[in-house]
């Protein structure tokens, strides 16, 4: 039970606490990044496939409370490893950086990607960022 007070509990807290922030400011934009966890099944490790899953709806129930066009939730979804400066492997060539990621991240907040309007966004290589 520990791992859904750390994970699924904190982010149904945490959203909360923003949004109501957000309602006040009559701005904001939570973003929840998360893994291909949510779809993609791992053999002995379906807890995390749940909590995954869990996050993804949590986004969408709080993304269906907002009635201020000023206020977007979403969570956006990586299907690849994310290339950071201390990666290790030898990456495929579909797979993101961090760089990558942090600019889609930007773009997301601006409004300025395919389907603003949507609540999940999903990425499975360099080529889902344009």
């Amino acid at each position: 039970m520990r791992i859904f007070d750390e994970n699924l509990h904190t982010h149904f807290i945490f959203g909360k606490l923003f949004l109501s922030f957000f309602r006040k400011q009559q701005y904001g934009v939570y973003i929840n990044l998360n893994g291909d966890s949510s779809e993609i099944i791992a053999p002995k490790a379906g807890i995390i496939s749940i909590i995954g899953a869990a996050e993804r709806r949590l986004t969408e129930v709080f993304a269906s409370e907002i009635t201020q066009e000023q206020i977007r939730v979403y969570s956006l979804e990586l299907f690849t490893p994310i290339i950071t400066r201390n990666f290790s492997q030898t990456p495929l060539p579909h797979w993101l950086t961090a760089d990558q990621v942090g600019e889609y991240i930007l773009k997301l907040y601006n409004g300025k990607v395919p389907n603003a309007h949507k609540p999940i966004h999903k990425i499975h290589g360099v080529n889902d960022l344009s």
